[in-house]
């Protein structure tokens, strides 16, 4: 089933831990991905016009960008925190 993404990321906010979060992130672009095989669908039976699901999916793969910039952030800010307190590479 694919859950609504905001609310996703909402729930993602309330945990305890970065990695935490970065989970809930991962599912979020997990649900996209299965917003975005839906919009193919109703594109195919005739639902939804070429011309909407091109900017759907624009729109949803600009969303799919954001959040995996910010796992990436968060990724990153994890290797930051090691005892060296330099990235690791």
């Amino acid at each position: 089933m694919c859950r609504f993404n905001p609310s996703i990321i909402a729930e993602g906010c309330s945990q305890n831990s970065d990695t935490e979060f970065k989970r809930f992130l991962e599912m979020a672009v997990g649900s996209s991905f299965e917003l975005e095989t839906q919009l193919i669908l109703c594109n195919e039976i005739g639902y939804i016009k070429n011309e909407n699901l091109e900017n759907l999916i624009t729109d949803l793969h600009c969303l799919q960008k954001q959040v995996n910039s910010v796992i990436s952030e968060k990724s990153n800010s994890k290797k930051l925190t090691a005892k060296s307190q330099q990235p690791i590479t």
